[in-house]
């Protein structure tokens, strides 16, 4: 993909949190609850069990299909075997209906075109079969396909609380925008029409109309989950307070210590009494005053000798982090820069050295308060979407090649493989 090509679209990825945009028509329109809210990305949870056409007849205010292709006059699942990987991964193939509204093999694609450009002229070079590739797409869009159906939902939500003026004045003004923001891309780039830079998108996978229903389709989404949700609550310093005292563990630091250790294992020293004899030697040369670090690097048989025999690389251990209940034990009663008598197993001999120790505190509350609040909001409005997305499910009538029985596995992908989802 060139580089304008990946400019535009990083561009739209952008444009589409500005939602203020939109909100400034909705409010001129005199949609009061969708002036006064603000967007971020939704929050979607699993999605609850899906109605298809033989579970429930379509509802008739369901939204009317809108064929990209005018000879096209019904909307089709795949349905057979060779479909599912063959047929699927065309962009033009309809992958999944909401209340018949179709979701094609692009609109999932989109956001990995860059990768599967490049996957594509590797498989045009002979790099790897075609069937590789066709398989990967497959795996990408059955892992996206929840949420464009999540946002097919939340657009169609929007689309049956707005009258006929507010939906068209929607539409001329998010045109227009797009519009003059193509126009803008266009001349940084150096193209001259819409023809050109419509042709340039299409040779690497996207399009206008594509963008432009992308677009769209995101803002709507984002306002429609905004405004169900509601307005964030305000809240009180005595309800933070309060959610403080009753979860202070939370906000307790736990008693921890750094330490060395020495340790001689009998296997490396012909059994327990060959290791006794190195470990007598060591206790020797601490009680004549050497250091516990240089006596570590010349006797001690484990691997962190050369930096003095540290644990965890000098990180802090806690209260029940260490298998061995003894030596953890020691370690929280001895006093800082004292060394242990020695420890024995039945495997090796052990000499500890506390280095450092910090007692439990708590952290006050004033500098956890925005933390606080932070997640009692982010709590509160995972619920309340979660909520919105269980009544939109509820009455949807959803069908997907992806619900199908028949498990279409993808290949095993190497980590020299171009077609990796990493690479995406």
């Amino acid at each position: 993909m060139t580089q304008h090509s990946s400019n535009i679209i990083r561009h739209y990825q952008t444009v589409i949190g500005q939602t203020f945009l939109l909100i400034a028509v909705l409010g001129f329109a005199g949609c009061e609850t969708f002036s006064k809210v603000k967007v971020d990305n939704p929050v979607l949870g699993p999605p609850p069990p899906r109605l298809t056409a033989n579970d429930e007849e379509t509802p008739s205010d369901a939204p009317t299909v809108t064929s990209l292709d005018e000879h096209q006059t019904d909307i089709r699942l795949a349905t057979t075997s060779s479909d599912i990987v063959d047929k699927v991964t065309e962009d033009s193939q309809v992958v999944a209906t909401v209340n018949g509204e179709p979701i094609f093999a692009a609109d999932l694609l989109e956001p990995f075109q860059g990768g599967l450009q490049k996957a594509q002229e590797a498989v045009e070079q002979g790099k790897f079969p075609a069937e590789v590739l066709e398989k990967q797409k497959y795996e990408l869009m059955a892992k996206s396909v929840d949420g464009a159906i999540e946002r097919k939902l939340l657009e169609q939500g929007l689309k049956k609380t707005l009258k006929k003026e507010q939906r068209d004045m929607i539409e001329v003004f998010l045109d227009q925008y797009f519009q003059q923001e193509a126009q803008r891309m266009m001349a940084k780039d150096g193209i001259q029409t819409m023809h050109e830079f419509d042709e340039h998108l299409k040779q690497n996978g996207y399009s206008l109309s594509a963008l432009r229903s992308s677009f769209e389709g995101r803002i709507m989404a984002q306002e429609y989950l905004r405004a169900k949700r509601g307005d964030t609550p305000k809240l009180t310093r005595e309800q933070l307070m309060s959610h403080y005292e009753k979860n202070i563990s939370e906000y307790t630091n736990p008693e921890r210590v750094k330490w060395q250790f020495l340790l001689v294992e009998y296997k490396k020293h012909g059994g327990r009494q060959g290791a006794y004899a190195v470990l007598n030697k060591a206790v020797q040369e601490l009680k004549e005053g050497a250091d516990f670090t240089e006596v570590v690097k010349k006797y001690s048989d484990s691997a962190t000798r050369h930096d003095g025999g540290m644990w965890a690389n000098g990180d802090w251990t806690t209260p029940g982090s260490l298998s061995d209940e003894k030596v953890e034990k020691a370690l929280f009663e001895m006093p800082v820069g004292s060394i242990s008598s020695p420890f024995e197993s039945d495997t090796e001999f052990k000499l500890i050295k506390v280095v450092e120790r910090q007692d439990s505190t708590v952290t006050p509350f004033d500098k956890v308060q925005n933390q606080i609040e932070t997640s009692i909001v982010k709590n509160g409005q995972d619920e309340a979407t979660k909520k919105v997305m269980d009544e939109l499910y509820e009455t949807a009538v959803i069908e997907s090649i992806f619900d199908q029985k028949e498990e279409v596995v993808a290949p095993v992908m190497s980590e020299a493989n171009p077609f990796s989802t990493d690479g995406f």
